[in-house]
């Protein structure tokens, strides 16, 4: 009996140690083929580059998984982070912490739509007050939910309860009706109809184009990192969420902020054309001349370079050239696994991961 109690579908509540890592977490679950969800919230970020607005996980080290108890135990064996189901801390019996799936569609649907206006809590940390139950139409289904009101707050709010975490969200005349967004494409468009307005000012004033990247370094490793994770991390029906929309605009623009510069080293040169190559590969935007860039860059660097036979991975693995990418394997199989460099460890990571259309 207990054996069928294990292999249940159903949402659980995952914890894990590792900070800021949320949404990288909820792609490898998803990877796995897991249904995963992590509330986000928008965070203003000021950098060198300039303002960044973002989405970043709402609640530190909380994910949620629609998985069986037995095959998130396989799972959790072998992943890269420490992963545990969580437990409930207001029961005796300490009982995993579980969401049926109705409540948790309504979650998400509430939490992905008003993210604007919406502040997440702890269970412990908020006194809720009871009101008047509401209908909320987000698309085509409609959602009954309770208006409460939240000690210190002097707007009604409308929340979502589930295990771990509250939702409350400011309740406004948009709630009551259907939500309708400018889409991720559309928004796109119009930034790249004003940025050609603007070079096209510059060209004819005859004056430089100042807006380049003000920390080369910086930008080169999130183009890297954003493009790998679009590229290998993301699966295919979660492209279009908000946040990796947000992403592929991010990505473009640090495209074109990195795009002017050359290496003065064979090793910057070989970073900077493989960081350019991942992002045209992405964005399909002048892949030959990203590729014929990182044909040039290996051939520059020596052959015991662990950069070079990234390159070649990388490469080998967004042409599908199995040949080449057998031999790699055979020579990342001869590494001394007790005594590997920071650079084969992250290599071994990379080439556990397939490309995503």
């Amino acid at each position: 009996m207990e054996r069928q109690e294990n292999d249940i579908i159903r949402w659980y509540v995952v914890g894990t140690l590792s900070v800021h890592r949320e949404i990288r977490i909820r792609d490898y679950l998803r990877l796995a083929g897991m249904e995963c969800y992590v509330p986000l919230r928008y965070e203003i970020k000021r950098m060198k580059g300039g303002v960044v607005r973002k989405m970043v996980p709402a609640i530190t080290g909380l994910v949620f998984a629609r998985v069986s108890y037995n095959e998130f135990k396989e799972y959790a064996k072998t992943a890269r982070d420490t992963l545990f189901l969580k437990r409930s801390t207001f029961s005796n019996h300490q009982e995993l912490l579980t969401v049926n799936d109705y409540d948790m569609e309504r979650f998400i649907a509430l939490t992905t739509a008003l993210n604007e206006d919406i502040t997440y809590f702890r269970p412990e940390e908020v006194t809720l007050h009871e009101g008047e139950l509401v209908e909320v139409q987000l698309g085509s289904r409609t959602y009954e939910a309770e208006i409460k009101r939240v000690n210190g707050k002097r707007n009604k709010q409308l929340v979502v309860e589930i295990p771990g975490v509250t939702a409350a969200i400011t309740l406004t005349p948009e709630v009551m009706k259907v939500l309708k967004r400018l889409s991720s494409p559309t928004m796109e468009a119009g930034r790249q109809k004003k940025e050609e307005k603007r070079k096209k000012k510059l060209a004819e004033e005859g004056r430089p184009d100042l807006r380049r990247t003000r920390n080369l370094e910086a930008d080169k490793r999130m183009l890297t990192e954003i493009a790998r994770r679009l590229l290998f991390e993301v699966t295919p029906e979660h492209i279009e969420d908000v946040e990796n929309q947000m992403a592929m605009v991010e990505l473009r623009r640090l495209r074109e902020r990195v795009a002017p510069y050359k290496g003065f080293t064979a090793q910057a040169e070989g970073e900077l054309a493989l960081a350019m190559y991942l992002a045209s590969v992405k964005l399909r935007i002048e892949v030959e001349t990203a590729e014929l860039r990182m044909e040039n860059a290996i051939a520059a660097l020596k052959d015991t370079s662990i950069l070079k036979l990234r390159m070649r991975y990388y490469l080998a693995t967004c042409r599908k050239d199995a040949e080449t990418l057998q031999a790699i394997e055979e020579v990342v199989k001869g590494w001394n696994k007790l005594n590997l460099s920071a650079r084969q460890k992250e290599m071994i990571e990379d080439m556990k991961l397939k490309i995503r259309s």
